[in-house]
Formats: structure tokens, C-alpha cells, sequence
């Protein structure tokens, strides 16, 4: 008999055991694999986790296909298998999202919040530089988002409130931003900026920092802090006292701090965190707060104004109700707006309220109609706090070039500037009239689209505003829009739709059409990119595609049409291009269907009851004549 020790598995296996998938190999791109890892578990009991466990690691686990009922609120809104309750009257009641058993022990922190906290913190670092953004963002992944124990993890909830864990702010910054500050310096800096780092722990540091990097030291200390904070209160004096050391490491304590477009972002979030919390906070003058009204079409009550209370407060607004007019809309206490409904449009224009869509987002450029101030920002009732309205105006107040494309886009951006071979006679620009933004979560996807693609969430974000080059069209999109109101304001006109039309959904593109052949022809600008706004409320697709079923094939011979259209030197004004821009729709486009000469009275009427209201509306010639560098 052998005495060496048998080798490989037992000679007589057992047939009959169990085995979880067995011969079956999961694909990458399934549910569990390396593509589509499982997510993770929270709000639940340790017991109820484990059972969850055991389901996924032997191959029992069911995912939701769909939000299924919360047994207490009765909502649509639990998103995780087997669970009973949603994660909102799990935190309410204290229990267990599974087993529906009260304990102190919930596992796991919940999704929302964990989205929460991300966004909070890319907001935080949205000015930083791209490497710097990266490079955090590519920590936090990893879970390496500090390199000294002294500095609260992101993430680590038992260390909240414990804002400094130093003697000083100095001591805590160079601790915190000992990560960070390796990608923020030039490499010629690395070396002494370590045996700066060992002496004296960030007092020379700061010294040895221009000021640019001194703006990506201090916000990388904010990006530990703000994820960290529970008090909102703590934060906003956090910041203010971040704001008094970057005043006087680097100007003096002498000299007002410069609020460029770091700084002042740091400061809305204070503004956003505590309202007039302290003394030693910084007052915040709105941009152009006498020269911008904000449009906001609406069929219910606007709750959802008190996350943009901070950056829609000090401005005027104008709410256009659309449907029944006997309904009250409820407006939060402390805005100024006026109020109008279907009963205000028809005391207002009279006959011509004919052109007002009913029943339709359209109805929103009576806002535009009515409003006295120079620009208009246009809102809607969805999204998430950011302070979109600063960028509007940064892109309205800053020039454009639609005539030579610019490969580093914007060049008026902090940051950015002409690129080798732009024309010099070129580089003055034109005068931007509209401002085009974009949006996350949600995509402003078309009905086929989006019953081809229900789940699909646009996650891209891209840092950068770029002017619309001359020649070219692009659906515009009325959701994140902001526009000059002297230059440009009677042709956003966004048509006839709704009720009683053959056709819904492109009525702000009808509109960006007309506006984008109106301002090639008077030498404006259009600008898109930046900012973004949170999309969370997804329409129907199934009524998105009865009112968009005659627009997808009308839309093909539209875009030629607007394509190859061709304005007359006698359009000087921006009326007079509309009016011209009626008698070709009415000329051309009618031939399709009668409802496009029904379209063109509607435009014309239109420029009527606008120049009736808007007396002194007509804009000079020489407000839109042919800036230097037409072609």
C-alpha cells in the first residue's frame, strides 16, 4: 500500500448534492456579474441582511423590475427587493424595511442619501481643476479619501460636527489637504512643498501657493468638511472662517477678497446653509437682480421653489398657470411673483389671447410677453438646488463667436482664451442672446426614444459652454433656458399647441428654430453647456407619442425649410424678421398641412399684442445691426 498522500477531489462524489447554478456561468453584463454588481443592502436588520445574502451568493435572489407599494404610505416607492417598506417610513418609524421590526440596528445607509452626499460633494468641487476632480472623486471610489487619521473619513458619521481636529484651521488644512495638494502643485513645487509640509505643518505652505492653488487648497478642505457636517449651521461658519484665512494668508488683512468664481460658489452654499447665520458673513449681491424676471409655467402648487429659494428669492417672479383657472396654485410665503391664469391671458390680450397655447407648456412665453425686465430666465417645476441663475447670466453678459469655432469652446471662461489660428478681427465677439442649459438624471429624449430606453439616466456632465456656430440649428429645450429679452425677446414665440392642435412637445423647439435663423441673420449669439439642472419627473411616453405622432414626420421637411431659410436686408428688427419668418412658414410649410398657415396668423398675432404691451419694444436698429466680423 502506497504511503504518499491521495491527491485531487474524492474518488466518489456526492450526485445528489445541491449546487447553486451549477454548470451555468453568470455573464459579465447580468445581474451579479462584473459589469452589474449587486447593490448594496440598507435599511434593514442584520437578520434580514444576511437572508438577502444568502440569496444572492446562492442564486435565489429576485431584483424589483419595477418600484413596487410601501405598505404604510401606500407609494410606489420601494426600490429594493424584498423589501415591504420604502426607505423614508423605514427612517420614520425606525424599523426594519424587510421584517417591519423595530430595532436600532438598520444596516447600510440609503441610497438617496448616499446620491445625496455625491452631488453635495461634486457641487463642492465643480470650479476645482479637472485632475484635482478626478482625482478626489477616484479616492472617494476607492475608499481612500483621507491619508491622516487625524481627518474625519468621508462618510464617517461617528465624527460629526467634529469639524477641526486641531489646535488651528492651519493645522487641520494641511492634514486634510496633504491628498490633495500632490496633484495641485507644479511637480517643480512637490519637493519643497514636503519639507514645507514637515516644518511647519501649512503656515509656509500657504505661502509658497499662488492664487490659484490657493483656491484648490481651501476647497479641497471644504470637501472634507461639508460631507462630514451634520449641522447646516456649522458648515456656513466653517466657511466663513475659511473665507477670513484665505483673506488674509494671501491679500492682506487690509484688502476686500476678490469673489471670483470659486470663492463666490463657497459662498451660495453658505448663503444656501444658514441665512444671515453670523457676522462675519459675506453679503451677496444677486446678479442683476433689477434686470432679470423668472418665467415658471406651472399646472400645480410650487412646493419645489423652496430648494431655489436662496437664488430665485431676491428676483421677481412670473408664474403662468396653464389649465383650469378656478384652481388655486399654492406659491411658498416670501417670493415676489406675479400670478397668472387662462381668465388674466384673455382680460390682457382680448382677441389675440388666441395665440396663447392652452394646456401646454407653450403657454409659458406669455410670461415672456408680460415681462418689463431686460432678460428672462425660464424655470420648471422639477430639479435641484444649484445656482443656475449665476451661470445664465455669466453666459448672457460674456460675448459669443458664432462665426469661427473655438476648439477650447468658450473663450471668455475663466481659464480658457483663443486658440492658435482664431482670426484677431474676429476675437471682439457678438452679443450672446440666449443661454441654453442642460440637464442630468432625465433626458429630454423624444417618445420612441424613450419607449426604447425607459431606464436610461443621462449621468454625463460636461464643464464647458460653447457658442452654437452660425448656419447650424439645435433643439432647444425650455426647461434650463435664460435669454435677452431686448435682443431676442419677440421671437420666443413657441407656437400653437395643445389643446386643439394636431401636435404637442415642440413648442420650444419651434422656437429655438426661429430664434437661431433670427440671430445668424442679426449677427447674436446662442450659447449652450453650462449649467445643469436636475431632471427628476419623467413624462408619459405613451401621450408623449400622440402628441409628438405628427411632429416626427413633419420634422423632416421643418428642419430643411429652416435650414435654407433666408432673411431680407430690409429685416432690421427683430419683429420685422418674425413677420418675414411668418410669410415663409405660411408660403412653404402650409403646403404640408393647414394647420401651418393657422401658425403663421398665430405669429403674426403674436408680434402684435407683443408690440401692444411692449410699446417702447421695438429695439432699435442699431442694437442688432450686423456686429463687426459678419461674413
Amino acid at each position: 500500500m502506497s504511503s504518499s498522500k491521495r491527491q485531487g477531489p474524492p474518488k466518489h462524489q456526492n450526485k445528489y448534492a445541491w449546487k447553486p447554478n451549477a454548470g451555468c456561468k453568470i455573464n459579465e453584463s447580468e445581474l451579479g456579474g462584473k459589469l452589474r454588481p449587486f447593490s448594496s443592502i440598507s435599511g434593514v436588520c442584520p437578520r434580514c441582511k444576511e437572508q438577502i445574502d444568502w440569496k444572492r451568493r446562492y442564486g435565489k435572489y429576485k431584483p424589483i423590475l419595477e418600484p413596487a407599494k410601501c405598505q404604510k404610505c401606500g407609494k410606489r416607492s420601494v426600490r429594493q427587493a424584498y423589501h415591504n417598506i420604502c426607505s423614508s417610513c423605514s427612517k420614520d418609524h425606525g424599523i426594519c424595511a424587510k421584517c417591519c421590526c423595530r430595532t436600532d440596528d438598520i444596516v447600510g445607509r440609503d441610497v438617496s442619501e448616499l446620491e445625496s452626499e455625491r452631488k453635495a460633494l461634486e457641487e463642492a468641487i465643480q470650479n476645482a481643476r479637472e485632475r484635482d476632480r478626478r482625482t478626489l472623486l477616484r479616492a472617494m471610489d476607492k475608499k481612500r479619501p483621507g491619508t491622516s487619521p487625524a481627518v474625519p473619513k468621508i462618510g464617517d458619521r461617528s465624527r460629526e460636527g467634529d469639524l477641526f481636529p486641531a489646535k488651528t484651521l492651519d493645522e487641520y488644512a494641511a492634514s486634510a489637504g496633504l491628498l490633495f495638494m500632490s496633484s495641485c502643485l507644479p511637480l517643480g513645487r512637490r519637493r519643497k512643498r514636503k519639507e514645507t509640509m514637515k516644518q511647519e505643518r501649512g503656515a509656509l505652505l500657504i505661502s509658497q501657493l499662488d492664487a490659484g492653488h490657493l483656491c484648490h487648497y481651501w476647497q479641497s478642505v471644504i470637501d472634507i468638511i461639508a460631507v462630514g457636517v451634520s449641522s447646516r449651521h456649522l458648515l456656513a461658519r466653517s466657511l466663513a472662517r475659511i473665507a477670513a484665512v484665505h483673506r488674509c494668508r494671501h491679500w492682506g488683512p487690509a484688502k476686500e477678497v476678490p469673489i471670483d468664481g470659486t470663492l463666490r460658489c463657497w459662498i451660495s452654499c453658505r448663503a444656501m446653509a444658514s441665512k444671515g447665520s453670523s457676522s462675519s458673513s459675506i453679503p451677496i449681491t444677486p446678479l442683476l437682480k433689477d434686470e432679470l424676471d423668472i418665467v415658471i409655467p406651472t399646472i400645480r402648487n410650487l412646493e419645489f421653489l423652496e430648494m431655489w429659494r436662496p437664488f430665485f428669492q431676491p428676483y421677481h417672479l412670473i408664474i403662468v398657470q396653464d389649465g383650469d383657472p378656478s384652481k388655486t396654485i399654492k406659491v411658498p410665503e416670501g417670493f415676489d411673483y406675479e400670478l397668472y391664469n387662462r381668465n388674466d391671458i384673455n382680460r390682457i390680450l382680448g382677441p389675440k389671447a388666441s395665440c396663447i397655447s392652452f394646456k401646454d407648456s407653450a403657454c409659458r412665453c406669455f410670461g415672456y410677453m408680460v415681462s418689463k425686465k431686460k432678460s428672462a430666465l425660464e424655470g420648471y417645476p422639477s430639479g435641484k438646488a444649484i445656482n443656475a441663475l449665476e451661470q445664465h447670466v455669466k453666459n448672457l453678459l460674456s460675448p459669443s463667436t458664432p462665426f469661427f469655432f473655438n476648439t477650447l469652446y468658450d473663450p471668455y471662461r475663466e481659464g480658457a482664451d483663443f486658440v492658435r489660428g482664431y482670426p484677431f478681427s474676429l476675437r471682439e465677439g457678438v452679443k450672446t442672446a440666449v443661454s441654453h442649459g442642460l440637464w442630468l438624471n432625465i433626458p429630454d429624449y423624444d417618445a420612441p426614444t424613450q419607449l426604447v430606453k425607459p431606464r436610461e439616466r443621462n449621468q454625463r456632465y460636461v464643464d464647458a459652454v460653447l457658442t452654437i456656430p452660425k448656419g447650424t440649428l439645435f433643439p432647444m429645450c425650455g426647461m434650463n433656458l435664460a435669454f435677452d429679452r431686448e435682443l431676442i425677446g419677440p421671437a420666443m414665440y413657441f407656437g400653437l399647441m395643445g389643446d386643439g392642435q394636431p401636435i404637442g412637445r415642440y413648442d420650444d423647439m419651434w422656437a429655438g428654430w426661429c430664434v437661431k435663423v433670427i440671430c445668424d441673420h442679426l449677427a447674436l449669439g446662442v450659447k449652450t453647456g453650462l449649467p445643469y439642472i436636475w431632471h427628476s419627473k419623467a413624462s408619459n411616453p405613451f401621450v408623449n407619442l400622440k402628441k409628438e405622432y405628427n411632429g416626427i414626420f413633419w420634422q423632416e421637411e421643418i428642419i430643411p425649410f429652416f435650414q435654407t431659410a433666408v432673411l431680407t436686408k430690409e429685416c432690421s428688427t427683430v419683429q420685422k424678421c418674425y413677420i418675414e419668418l411668418s410669410k415663409q412658414v405660411r408660403e412653404k410649410l402650409g403646403k404640408i398641412d393647414p394647420y401651418f398657415s393657422k401658425l403663421a396668423d398665430a405669429m403674426v398675432t403674436w408680434i402684435e399684442a407683443w408690440d401692444e404691451l411692449n410699446p417702447s419694444g421695438d429695439i432699435a436698429e442699431a442694437a442688432n445691426a450686423p456686429a463687426k466680423g459678419k461674413k
